[in-house]
């Protein structure tokens, strides 16, 4: 067989980063062997396999395109037929887009309605350097340890670094994985064990080598996909719930036999059964992995069945009591198998809006620990940590941007892995769920994720079922709302950067009545030209509650009847508020006096409004320093940490920037990297 290769590299790989639409992945058979022995200081990511494709051609075309980057592919050996007649497809060329990791096997009829399987053999033979923890890589199995483990990480765009296949969220499989290995080693994969023959490679060093087969998976997007090859792991098993899955809890034996894994393996399986009962769905594996590693990238990684974990996020210290680590093991532990329903069950159709895996996942993940743990102070340290710690952030135009906007390129996707996907979208949805009401915001939760088992969404589908809910259980629209669809309202606070800053301001009677004032602007730093305006809903905490629509009268009139104690405008709404200098010195006066009178989680939300406001110039310092001169009086865990994590706010947030800046040179230096280690690459031509 002759073939031909053609490079198609392109300058800007943001034109044209999808794939074609006109096959739909069905099934993948996967070989992985590494080299087990790869050597301990040059990062070399040494391994070789076969990627078995097989596709559905959704409508006729003439060419079929797949992923593959970073991996050596002898172009000759690459095989295409007819699934059902196993007629071959004689391959004459092969066209390569070295910018957008793209293969395509050019100028062939395929035809709608037939299946097709592409066959690849590869391999890798790459130096990472310091940039090696994704795809498929090695790292010391414990730290200074000779042996070598192999992972996976291939969230977002890396299973293309592992082997050949349509690397899109959207474009889910049926995966059948074969791993190789040594006797001396073990594997991990999505789904359990199914059987360990001998290895036939014919290669001195692999004689005597076992291949791990995996029963085929369920249907799953590519990034999902996991491998793992330990030495000297154990796993603590966790104690059984009527139903679930086998839980198991893996590490190095020293932190095993420590007890590190134990509180880890006590949370997984209340977990999983809250979320099954909560939204309805069972978890449909019969195993659920949970594996340390020495240094994960990003934390921890939900691999359906197979979750991967940087050490701190799942070990702790059995006699460890302090409450800070433990929370954050809990709601780690949390998020990664909230991502089993939305994220793995109903997964984003697209980059451009992570906020519907990890927004989503962020919010009910809190739910879900406070379950578990309701005095570890779940709530506070997410109104503080997440909700405040965005809000600050997203006054500043320079650096922020909407939950839902494009992506242009591999490198900007990772972008999406940030503040505003998680705090923000999180922070968002929260204030939607009160908006809605928790019951409703679940029930439509539940529909949602049975109407899109194992597919993917879009935030209009989420809106619609979120709406269908809120329109049963007749909290939707509300008087005094917007007028448009719920979805319409929503994507004020999806698709557009920012934060509202409301302004409140009060007269009241004799008899104790009150007229409140609400009106709305765009909060930044600095003064803009344009103005921005959203639908929000207002809530005070005497239980009263008032809109202030985007395209509503300029002030907002709420007539509350006397008497009244001190009022707060609180909730969970993605917003700050501003008072007029009256109520402020009020707000101060109950603040010294009896402080109780006001709801902990609401003095946390003065605390840090005021001090936003006061750096922005909306309030004077006179009136910060009469709001916070209460505070060594405080006793409360909120209004406590409220003030410890906003005091300074900006400056941590401007060495965040820095290291974000840094981050980002050390991606584009990485991204400089891959491009010539691709332009290099020895592609093989017979």
């Amino acid at each position: 067989m002759l073939i031909h290769l053609i490079l198609d590299t392109i300058d800007d790989p943001s034109d044209g980063l999808r794939l074609p639409s006109e096959f739909e992945p069905l099934t993948y058979d996967v070989t992985l062997v590494p080299d087990l022995q790869p050597g301990l200081s040059t990062h070399w990511q040494r391994f070789r396999g076969i990627s078995k494709m097989t596709m559905f051609a959704l409508e006729s075309c003439s060419s079929l395109t797949f992923h593959s980057d970073e991996l050596a592919i002898n172009l000759a050996n690459i095989t295409l037929w007819e699934t059902n007649t196993q007629q071959e497809v004689f391959v004459k060329d092969v066209v390569l887009d070295f910018q957008r990791t793209l293969v395509t096997i050019p100028d062939q009829a395929f035809e709608q309605g037939t299946t097709y399987t592409v066959l690849v053999p590869f391999a890798s033979e790459m130096r990472r350097g310091r940039f090696y923890g994704y795809g498929f890589h090695h790292q010391p199995c414990t730290p200074g340890s000779e042996s070598q483990c192999w992972y996976t990480q291939f969230a977002s765009t890396f299973a293309r670094n592992a082997f050949p296949c349509l690397d899109e969220p959207s474009l889910k499989a049926n995966f059948t994985m074969k791993v190789g290995r040594s006797p001396a080693y073990r594997s991990l994969s999505n789904m359990p064990l199914l059987e360990s023959v001998p290895l036939e490679s014919g290669l001195p060093n692999e004689e005597g080598w076992l291949l791990d087969i995996y029963p085929q998976s369920v249907r799953m997007s590519p990034y999902l996909v996991a491998v793992v090859i330990t030495e000297d792991y154990m796993a603590v098993e966790s104690d059984p719930v009527d139903g679930g899955p086998i839980t198991k809890v893996w590490a190095p034996r020293a932190l095993i036999e420590k007890g590190m894994a134990d509180y880890a393996a006590k949370i997984g399986p209340p977990l999983i059964q809250f979320y099954e009962e909560t939204y309805g769905i069972k978890y449909p594996l019969d195993k659920m992995d949970m594996l340390s590693q020495t240094d994960q990238p990003g934390a921890a990684m939900e691999n359906w069945g197979l979750m991967l974990f940087d050490n701190i996020w799942l070990l702790i210290d059995p006699q460890n009591n302090n409450q800070n680590e433990r929370f954050g093991v809990l709601v780690t532990v949390a998020h990664e198998l909230a991502h089993q329903w939305f994220g793995n069950i109903v997964t984003l159709n697209w980059w451009d809006q992570m906020w519907l895996n990890e927004g989503m996942t962020e919010y009910v993940s809190n739910i879900a620990s406070h379950f578990i743990d309701p005095d570890i102070h779940t709530w506070e340290r997410f109104y503080v940590e997440e909700t405040q710690w965005v809000m600050y952030e997203d006054m500043d135009t320079r650096h922020h941007w909407a939950m839902t906007d494009p992506v242009t390129t591999r490198e900007d996707i990772e972008r999406k892995f940030g503040d505003f996907t998680y705090n923000k979208g999180g922070s968002v949805l929260r204030m939607v769920s009160q908006i809605l009401t928790d019951s409703v915001f679940t029930a439509g939760l539940s529909t949602y994720l049975t109407a899109f088992s194992y597919s993917s969404t879009t935030e209009d589908d989420l809106f619609l079922y979120l709406e269908a809910a809120a329109l049963e259980g007749g909290v939707w629209p509300q008087e005094g709302g917007p007028a448009g669809s719920l979805g319409e309202t929503l994507k004020f606070w999806t698709n557009q950067a920012g934060i509202p800053l409301v302004t409140a301001t009060k007269e009241c009677s004799a008899a104790g009545g009150c007229n409140v004032s609400l009106s709305q602007q765009w909060l930044t730093w600095t003064p803009q030209q344009e103005e921005r305006r959203w639908d929000i809903k207002v809530f005070l905490d005497s239980g009263d509650s008032a809109w202030v629509t985007r395209d509503g009268p300029e002030v907002t009139t709420l007539s509350l009847p006397g008497p009244l104690g001190p009022l707060v405008v609180g909730g969970t709404g993605y917003y700050r508020v501003n008072y007029g200098l009256d109520w402020w010195a009020e707000i101060a006066e109950v603040l010294r006096t009896d402080r109780d009178q006001i709801d902990p989680m609401n003095r946390a939300q003065v605390i840090c409004d005021v001090l936003a406001l006061e750096e922005a110039g909306h309030v004077s310092p006179t009136v910060l320093e009469d709001v916070l001169a209460y505070i060594s009086q405080e006793d409360q865990f909120a209004p406590l940490l409220a003030y410890d994590q906003c005091y300074n706010m900006g400056e941590r947030q401007r060495e965040g920037q820095r290291k974000t800046k840094r981050k980002r040179q050390r991606q584009r230096q990485r991204q400089r990297q891959r491009q010539r280690q691709r332009q290099g690459h020895d592609h093989t031509v017979g």
